[in-house]
């Protein structure tokens, strides 16, 4: 009896939030969900203590304020030693599938860095349909290739002829050198407040590999260029990640719906997620869901939808 009660009050609950969100402010929610977010991610920097938690966003475990651990990371290293990350995994999948790619959009500390570089006020690139759809493969040509090398190197350590030293820097975490996030969130704090960069400190851990060091520094202004021209372009195009989040949030129980009695087909949605988010093709999904895989939840085209027809939906 207790436990139905209970579960009326969540399921209440839930689509209060739904309701509140639902009613045309979602952006100004979001920024405010974000920033605190990132606040609390970094708890750190306002004296909150690490979790031990593990989140499917692009967080550095590195990082030095960090109060949970970027799910991606945390794979990297148990794969490459050997072990299958069933615990990490099933995270990602579970969270995929409850709340699609949402918490990329609202709690991710790099998918909230590019929003922020989104607002420089310069006319944004266009890219067709057809190049957005292929460009999305690069997400799966980087997961795949962790996956193989993070094998290889997992089946050497488990039957005692390790190649670690070989792949050095790149054995257990062979994504991680390349992360922008690790650059900005870790790398980055080295440098300013312990001088860890060639010819800074005498006891820089790096000095042997400086072309890496600044190979990294160029992939972020990189990224950084290009997220300002094209919104969230890590989110899109690269983010393992985020690629891995999609096997289940096309499937996930909450996402983003049509009513087809109100829906002119203006395309002001897809307008504005082109501008801002994901640039999904929402006009080419069934009115009952968009089951995009790039999808974030942000409800930015809810807000962009000038006949209230877009809404969040809980399951369908």
């Amino acid at each position: 009896m207790g436990t139905k009660a209970e579960e009326s009050k969540v399921k209440t609950f839930g689509l209060r939030v739904l309701t509140a969100i639902n009613s045309r402010k979602v952006r100004l929610i979001r920024w405010l969900i974000q920033i605190a977010s990132f606040l609390l991610v970094n708890g750190g920097l306002i004296g909150v203590n690490w979790s031990l938690g593990i989140l499917p966003i692009n967080q550095p475990a590195g990082a030095p304020f960090t109060t949970v651990l970027g799910a991606f990371d945390v794979f990297q290293a148990i794969f490459s030693g050997g072990l299958f990350p069933f615990l990490v995994f099933g995270v990602t999948l579970i969270i995929g599938g409850l709340f699609g790619r949402m918490l990329c959009g609202w709690v991710c500390p790099f998918g909230f860095f590019q929003d922020l570089l989104r607002l420089i006020p310069v006319k944004k690139l266009k890219i067709s349909k057809p190049l957005n759809k292929g460009l999305r493969d690069i997400r799966a040509v980087i997961f795949w290739g962790v996956i193989l090398v993070g094998s290889f190197v997992g089946y050497k350590e488990l039957i005692n002829q390790s190649v670690a030293e070989n792949f050095g820097v790149f054995a257990q975490q062979p994504w991680t050198p390349f992360n922008p996030a690790a650059t900005l969130f870790v790398m980055f704090f080295y440098m300013i407040f312990w001088k860890q960069y060639p010819g800074g400190s005498e006891d820089f851990a790096a000095g042997d590999w400086s072309f890496m060091f600044y190979f990294r520094i160029v992939i972020l202004l990189v990224v950084i260029g290009f997220s300002i021209f094209i919104p969230r372009f890590y989110c899109r195009y690269v983010c393992p990640i985020g690629y891995a989040m999609g096997f289940t949030a096309k499937y996930s129980l909450i996402g983003i719906a049509r009513n087809p009695a109100r829906c002119t087909r203006c395309g002001d949605c897809e307008e504005m997620c082109e501008r801002t988010a994901m640039q999904v093709p929402i006009l080419d999904y069934s009115y009952q869901r968009v089951r995009d895989a790039n999808c974030t939840n942000c409800g930015n085209c809810l807000d962009a939808c000038p006949h209230g027809a877009i809404y969040f939906k809980f399951k369908g």
